[in-house]
């Protein structure tokens, strides 16, 4: 249900009816952004990796019990679904690709 509400509104896209009307991306600019949004999906996913792997490990070095670690792993996944809000929003208001990178 999630992916049909997200590409719901693609037939509406010009290029989506007729592919041979879409023009192809020849800039180097945007290659250059590609390639840098491409770099940052691999930094998140690993930083993201590394703390959920570390993470319990350190939670039991400081001393904390089994439900406390959940805890503090479940803040860290709340905290990054918590923070789409205000960048989605800023990214409608401003030019994604500013926003995003």
């Amino acid at each position: 249900m999630l992916c049909y509400t997200h590409t719901a509104g693609v037939d509406q896209i010009p290029s989506a009816r007729n592919p041979q009307s879409a023009t192809p991306a020849t800039d180097a600019g945007g290659a250059q952004f590609l390639s840098g949004g491409a770099a940052g999906v691999v930094v998140a996913a690993l930083s993201g990796a590394s703390f959920r792997m570390v993470g319990p490990i350190y939670g039991t070095a400081v001393g904390l019990k089994i439900d406390q670690i959940a805890y503090f792993l479940a803040a860290f996944v709340l905290g990054g679904a918590l923070a789409q809000i205000p960048v989605g929003w800023l990214a409608n208001k401003y030019d994604r690709r500013k926003v995003l990178t």
